[in-house]
């Protein structure tokens, strides 16, 4: 059963998805993209969340190409270790990496301003 703990003989890992923004959100759906990444088309003014448990990990790659379109406008569910970021930039990636308390997702992790 799954009560006992268990040794894998090769990496585990959760599919990468991509997910879209449309007229300025993303609505990410955490159940279907537990580790996604976004190429920006338009600026994001906002940012939700849904479908998340308690103790899941959530990874959100954000794509900016040369045209840096502004990301920003989290809901207030997201937290932030040192307040809510706002991504801009061209040909960057930026990594946020979240924990949730089943409600929020709390931001353990952070990596800005990558080479796209």
């Amino acid at each position: 059963g799954l009560a006992i703990a268990q040794e894998y003989s090769k990496a585990q890992n959760f599919d990468a998805t991509t997910v879209t923004s449309s007229s300025n959100v993303l609505a990410w759906d955490v159940s279907a993209n537990q580790v996604t990444s976004v190429t920006t088309s338009e600026t994001i003014s906002s940012i939700t969340h849904s479908n998340q448990v308690d103790g899941g990990v959530y990874i959100l790659r954000i794509i900016q190409g040369s045209t840096g379109y502004a990301v920003g406008g989290w809901a207030s569910t997201f937290e932030f270790a040192s307040g809510a970021t706002s991504v801009s930039g061209t040909n960057s990636e930026h990594i946020l990496v979240f924990l949730s308390d089943g409600t929020r997702l709390l931001e353990i992790g952070r990596s800005t301003n990558l080479a796209a």
